[in-house]
């Protein structure tokens, strides 16, 4: 291990002749438009095991917060390795406007994504974790992104894809998209008793779409599942087939304007 910075330590490990580049530290990044580019998802590592005691600050757990305008992150993974005891432990709190994630890996157990506001888009990634792993108040569209299932840390508790914090019926600058995506178990992950949902609204308006995409059978038929036991589910029938027309306007060049912003060396799917 060589120190690089007082906060910094790079590890590397030799793997299939390869070389595995690991950061073990926590980054806090305000400036706008910073890029973190590495060798390949699982060849650059940025890692910390940071957790939140029970009362304590979320935020402050993440390996990575990026606040500054235009961030983006490729080839590269993000992890929280404190694991199903550390509680919420984030791997990646984003609150930049114009995020992109493109062929990254974030990993985690419960509260590994905090896609905290603005506008966000997420191509090609993997993205792990058990309880609300993807939550948070942006609009955001993930295309084409495996979301891996974990083991809680709880025998009988259940897992959940997202926690999505919409508070107002007008607020049309919140929402998830996911698109081509799918929702399977982590490999050697042993899901045995364990009922897996797509979502629970984190607020009155949660807004949470799953299109052209595969659900695996640990997928609980319901889909989804209220944010606390008390609370009943609404009377009307909180899922439909939808028309093309409607699906478009959850696409990346509709519901997020990517056009105007994501890369243009990037390349991903505009509309169904």
């Amino acid at each position: 291990m060589n120190l690089l910075t007082q906060k910094t330590k790079l590890a590397l490990v030799a793997a299939s002749k390869e070389v595995i580049k690991t950061y073990i530290e926590q980054l806090n990044i305000s400036r706008r438009n910073v890029a973190l580019f590495g060798d390949g998802m699982g060849k650059t590592v940025i890692t910390s095991n940071r957790g939140t005691p029970k009362g304590g600050y979320v935020p402050s757990s993440a390996t990575v917060t990026a606040r500054g305008n235009g961030f983006m992150a490729q080839d590269l993974t993000i992890q929280n390795t404190a694991g199903p005891d550390g509680n919420q432990s984030l791997a990646l709190l984003s609150n930049s406007q114009h995020t992109v994630l493109y062929r990254c890996g974030l990993h985690g157990f419960q509260d590994t994504l905090c896609a905290e506001n603005n506008l966000q888009f997420y191509l090609d990634c993997e993205i792990s974790g058990t309880v609300d792993f993807i939550f948070g108040n942006a609009k955001a569209v993930f295309q084409s992104c495996r979301l891996l299932v974990r083991r809680p840390k709880i025998n009988g508790a259940h897992n959940v894809v997202t926690a999505q914090g919409r508070n107002k019926a007008e607020d049309d600058h919140s929402g998830f998209s996911f698109q081509n995506c799918s929702v399977m178990a982590m490999p050697k992950e042993n899901l045995t008793g364990v009922e897996t949902y797509l979502g629970r609204p984190w607020r009155n308006y949660s807004h949470v779409i799953f299109m052209e995409s595969f659900l695996d059978g640990i997928v609980h038929p319901s889909g989804w599942v209220p944010w606390k036991k008390n609370h009943t589910r609404i009377n009307w029938a909180g899922y439909s087939k939808g028309t093309d027309a409607k699906k478009a306007e959850y696409t990346v060049d509709r519901f997020i304007n990517g056009i105007q912003w994501v890369p243009k060396y990037i390349t991903y799917k505009h509309g169904l």
